[in-house]
């Protein structure tokens, strides 16, 4: 048993590239005003605007099936970044500073290239999940049989605004006895207009999963049969449609602590402790929009994810580093450094290996058992799952429950460099 799944070019070049053109209009003003001698404000702002004269190729069928036009571009949207930062010395030895504004980062346009490739008028797709076939020559391979039937298609909403964060600071710089300097800084960020994707050709069929309640999309798989389950398409013509659109749900924060001194010529000890959370809907961590849906782990709704933690939850990190210049060789000093960085493992998740929800992907984050009780053990013992979810602190935690996106986390990093120059 195995499942078929071919992409194909509709046009005379068999790769079928993306191709548009950006213009990128950028506007900055920005002007320091000394309030008083230990007072000073920067205040600026900032305006964007991403310009696509080209638009993606018109496919009407989409209109007609969805209400959506394929194409629509991103372009037009004005990006506003207000900013203020100031720095306070009340005092030669206490320095405070920090500031407050939104910021735009590096246009990903690898993203919007999707609604360029993905129309339905340059690629075909023909996926079966039971195939009465099986052609071994490469080059050989059939096209999808149904004249409606397209490919994946990718979608933009008509109000996209390209990714913004609110972000605030603030930070004490202390001279210290001993020739040290104290930093504590806090920094917060709130999302404003991040990615977010749907996918507008399925729905929930109205029934549950019999052990754990998630919604059901379509025919799930079960661990005798295949591994992906097969979702009710809205509209059977089309397979996945996807729709980038907005989000403001998501944040991150850091609390970081540092000590540092610098000394004779070339001597330095610097030491910080770092803690910080971040929690989003999407990673974002694909050039595709098929890949940063379908590998976004879910509880149950892929197309309405839960606030859950980031790939880039940062967590706990200690760093300390120090360099030592001695004079063994007169005129030829020898200089000894030493770093250290330990921090959090990184997040991740624990998935079912089959489809539970018969959304055709196999993203479905597990159900955490609370006693034997709960389901049947074909191998092993409950002694051993027992184990295996009291040794993860996150499985541990969620037991009777679904376990949320990137609850668990790798062991604690240690890394460690020295280096002798001469």
């Amino acid at each position: 048993m195995y499942r078929y799944d071919r992409y194909y070019s509709l046009s005379n070049d068999p790769n079928a590239p993306a191709e548009f053109k950006v213009n990128q209009l950028g506007l900055y003003a920005m002007d320091e005003w000394n309030v008083t001698p230990q007072l000073k404000l920067t205040i600026g702002i900032r305006m964007d605007v991403p310009l696509m004269p080209d638009d993606p190729p018109n496919n009407p069928a989409v209109m007609a099936a969805f209400g959506i036009p394929t194409n629509h571009n991103a372009g037009g949207n004005m990006l506003w970044s207000p900013r203020l930062g100031f720095n306070f010395s009340p005092n030669k030895d206490l320095q405070v500073r920090g500031g407050v504004g939104i910021f735009s980062g590096r246009t990903p346009y690898v993203w919007i290239s999707n609604q360029y490739g993905n129309t339905g008028t340059a690629q075909a797709r023909y996926r079966s999940y039971y195939p009465d076939f099986f052609i071994t020559d490469p080059f050989g391979q059939p096209d999808n049989p149904s004249g409606t039937a397209t490919g994946d298609i990718n979608l933009i909403n008509a109000d996209y605004k390209f990714p913004q964060v609110f972000k605030t600071n603030i930070a004490f710089d202390k001279k210290l006895p001993f020739g040290f300097t104290g930093t504590v800084e806090f920094v917060y960020s709130k999302s404003l207009n991040e990615i977010a994707y749907k996918n507008i050709n399925i729905a929930p069929t109205g029934e549950t999963n019999a052990f754990d309640g998630r919604p059901l999309w379509g025919e799930q798989s079960t661990s005798g049969g295949a591994r992906y389950g097969s979702p009710d398409y809205v509209q059977p013509g089309f397979y996945d449609v996807l729709l980038l659109t907005n989000t403001k749900k998501g944040y991150q924060w850091l609390l970081s602590f540092q000590l540092q001194k610098e000394w004779g010529r070339g001597n330095m000890i610097n030491a910080a402790y770092t803690y910080g959370e971040a929690k989003d809907l999407f990673g974002g961590t694909s050039s595709r929009a098929i890949s940063n849906w379908q590998y976004n782990i879910t509880k149950g709704d892929p197309n309405d994810p839960e606030l859950s933690w980031s790939t880039h939850d940062p967590g706990h990190r200690i760093m300390f580093a120090l360099t030592k210049k001695f004079n063994f060789i007169q005129n030829a000093p020898t200089t000894v450094s030493f770093f250290y960085n330990g921090r959090s493992g990184r997040r991740y998740s624990t998935i079912y290996y089959n489809d539970v929800n018969g959304d055709g992907r196999g993203n479905d984050s597990i159900y955490v058992p609370a006693n034997a009780d709960e389901f049947i053990i074909t191998r092993g013992t409950w002694a051993d799952v027992n184990k295996y979810i009291s040794d993860d602190p996150a499985l541990d935690k969620y037991r009777g429950q679904i376990l949320p996106r990137n609850a668990s986390r790798d062991p604690w990093y240690h890394g460690m460099d020295i280096k002798l120059s001469q």
